[in-house]
């Protein structure tokens, strides 16, 4: 179990530092910076909110949080995911650790 809340884990940790990697940057436009700052916050955010999901589950989950939500804000969030997943292998198998931006 503790196996699988790594990887959970990892996959928006190394986003997360990848982002912040990025804006050491000295080559970045300031809309770069501030997309990849935004980028950076979304990711934290996520990471919370997986600490929190754990914290309730080791909790018993009495304090279940139910709230309603549309298809389309799933989507977007999966469609986030998902980029994120995709960046993070295709950055290890060409071993480059900072993205480049188009």
């Amino acid at each position: 179990m503790v196996v699988s809340l790594a990887y959970q884990f990892r996959t928006p940790l190394a986003s997360t530092l990848l982002y912040a990697a990025n804006l050491a940057s000295s080559g970045l436009t300031p809309a770069t910076r501030t997309r990849f700052q935004a980028k950076l916050v979304e990711r934290l955010y996520d990471l919370e909110k997986q600490v929190n999901d754990m914290l309730l589950f080791a909790n018993g989950g009495d304090n279940k949080v139910v709230s309603e939500f549309d298809v389309e804000s799933l989507l977007n969030s999966l469609e986030a995911m998902m980029s994120i997943l995709v960046s993070t292998v295709m950055m290890k198998h060409c071993g480059c650790w900072v993205m480049k931006m188009r």
